[in-house]
C-alpha cells in the first residue's frame, strides 16, 4: 500500500476499483489532487470498463500502473 511508503492521505480500496473511488473522491472535492495507484490486472483486466469510463469522462485526476 503506497500510504505506507509516501507521507500521503490514502484510501485502500477493493481490487479493481481504483478508478471509481479516485473519480468519486474528485467528484467531491475538486481542489484534491487524485492519484490511484493500480496494478496492471487491478487496472486492465478487472477493472478495465472503470477505466474505458474514466477516459470519457475526462476527471483531473492521475493513474499510476
Amino acid at each position: 500500500k503506497m500510504v505506507n511508503y509516501v507521507n500521503i492521505n490514502g484510501f485502500h480500496g477493493i481490487h479493481g476499483r481504483v478508478l471509481p473511488l479516485a473519480t468519486g473522491i474528485k467528484l467531491a472535492n475538486h481542489n484534491l489532487t487524485v492519484v490511484g495507484f493500480a496494478g496492471d490486472a487491478d487496472c486492465y483486466d478487472e477493472g478495465w470498463g472503470h477505466f474505458s469510463h474514466a477516459i470519457r469522462r475526462n476527471i483531473d485526476m492521475t493513474l499510476i500502473v
